[in-house]
């Protein structure tokens, strides 16, 4: 009896492992989730006795950063890499654009949009247009608010923006929103005055397939009426009667594609090499690419994929099939998170029978304000040898010492601010990846061996207790 309580934690143990590994597997079962934002119209209108101007944008913010991810079209992602929804800290400050906000709630995990107007005067109109497309998620359901912050009289079908009027005629009463429950899209339309209009759209990460074994085609099996090797009569033995047999001499046979698509003219805009500098204020790793290339045929399955050099694959992008080169650029989104570093950007494209050609793009780098180690003039990026090098060694105008040299990012952005991404259907990205582990170092062996040591002289003492007792 004395061992049931141990046998009924033992079994505790086990269940509570068993259920944390298997819903890391769920987990890990899981895409990497994104959403698509593109602003395509705003407008503001304030009257003359306006003190408090209004300010919508195309520029676009999360959670409760100052600084915006992007303007007109970005992409950002609404999971980390293994599925794992993402939380941005809650923020009711108004911003000069659309607000963007990630997070979960005993429904599931959402993305909301909220639009400020916060306006004294009632007459003031900020109105904006934008639209939505999720990749490797669907939407699963439209909050109105979901407090009291609402699209009034949405769904009517009527969208109260007269673009051709200005916001002067745009009437604040009639919002409007439509998504696709099940689908990946969504338009929204906000007239907004002196409240705030706020949508909130649940979605599901599209989990991945389970890989399911080829089947093995037995390329001599003998199938009735249609026999490899048979003797036609009157004509050569062992011909193949035409059928759709496997070394078949006739018939209906088709050449399988084993040739992988040729990719040419490719081209990276921001060009590679591209540097992110981390010492300057308010910019984080956040970049989007316009990839272009030509290829010999299509459709094309393309997948585009961040390498960190020594420690392997960090992020990866699969876009929709590309049916022509009309669907060219596609754009790449760096994660906000990256490390200090180097990086390799590759493409990998297939065709529709799988075969594939990876190509690489170029080197991304990641610095502290202090140069990557190479040989170029004035510059963090590895180059060939030039002079007035940062670093120690055999460069010329040196002085006998090390120069630290600050780099200026080379983004060119409006108002300088960092760029948005986007994506296959839009731009890209930002990356908010919160309640990162801690390290925890591993006891040195001097105190596993001391531990050791007073563990035996424990179990000595008792020994020679219970003896002394026993001669009592």
């Amino acid at each position: 009896m004395k061992f049931a309580p141990v046998l009924r934690i033992s079994l505790l143990a086990v269940f509570i492992l068993a259920l944390i590994f298997s819903t890391s597997g769920v987990l890990a079962a899981n895409r990497a989730a994104k959403i698509t934002i593109e602003v395509t119209y705003f407008d503001n209108y304030q009257p003359i006795r306006s003190l408090d101007p209004s300010d919508v944008s195309d520029k676009i913010f999360v959670g409760n950063s100052e600084a915006y991810v992007g303007k007109g079209i970005v992409t950002i992602p609404l999971t980390t890499s293994s599925g794992v929804p993402l939380a941005d800290p809650n923020s009711d400050t108004d911003v000069p654009g659309l607000h963007v906000e990630r997070g979960r709630d005993s429904t599931g995990q959402y993305v909301e949009f909220t639009s400020f107007g916060m306006h004294i005067i009632e007459e003031q109109r900020e109105s904006i247009k934008f639209k939505i497309k999720l990749i490797d998620a669907t939407i699963d359901e439209a909050v109105n608010g979901p407090s009291t912050k609402t699209y009034e009289n949405a769904q009517d079908g009527t969208c109260g923006i007269t673009e051709g009027g200005g916001a002067i005629d745009d009437d604040s009463d009639n919002d409007e929103y439509s998504v696709v429950e099940g689908g990946t899209t969504g338009t929204f339309c906000s007239v907004v005055s002196g409240k705030i209009d706020q949508v909130r759209i649940y979605y599901d990460v599209i989990p991945i397939p389970p890989v399911i074994p080829p089947v093995v085609n037995n390329t001599n099996q003998t199938h009735p009426g249609n026999e490899t090797n048979h003797t036609i009569p009157g004509n050569n033995t062992n011909q193949t009667i035409p059928g759709n047999n496997t070394n078949q001499t006739g018939g209906n046979h088709t050449n399988t594609d084993v040739t992988p698509p040729v990719i040419t003219n490719v081209n990276v805009t921001p060009s590679l090499p591209f540097t992110f500098n981390l010492t300057i204020p308010g910019l984080e790793t956040c970049q989007n690419f316009q990839i272009t290339f030509t290829s010999n045929e299509y459709p094309l399955n393309v997948t585009v994929n961040l390498f960190k050099d020594g420690d392997g694959l960090i992020d990866s992008m699969k876009y929709p099939p590309l049916n022509n080169s009309g669907d060219l650029p596609i754009v790449y989104a760096t994660p906000m998170d990256l490390r200090v570093g180097s990086y390799t950007l590759n493409l990998t494209a297939a065709d529709k029978s799988g075969n594939a050609v990876t190509i690489t793009l170029g080197k991304i780098f990641v610095i502290n304000g202090t140069a990557i180690p190479g040989n170029n003039t004035n510059q963090t990026n590895p180059g060939n040898n030039q002079t007035n090098n940062t670093n120690p060694g055999n460069n010329n105008n040196n002085n006998g010492g090390r120069t630290t040299r600050k780099t200026t990012n080379i983004i060119s952005l409006a108002d300088e601010q960092p760029t948005a991404k986007a994506s296959p259907v839009l731009d890209e990205e930002e990356s908010i990846v919160l309640n990162t582990p801690k390290l925890v170092s591993k006891p040195s062996s001097g105190l596993v061996w001391l531990f050791v040591l007073v563990g035996l002289n424990v179990i000595l003492v008792i020994v020679l207790l219970v003896l002394a007792s026993q001669r009592l």
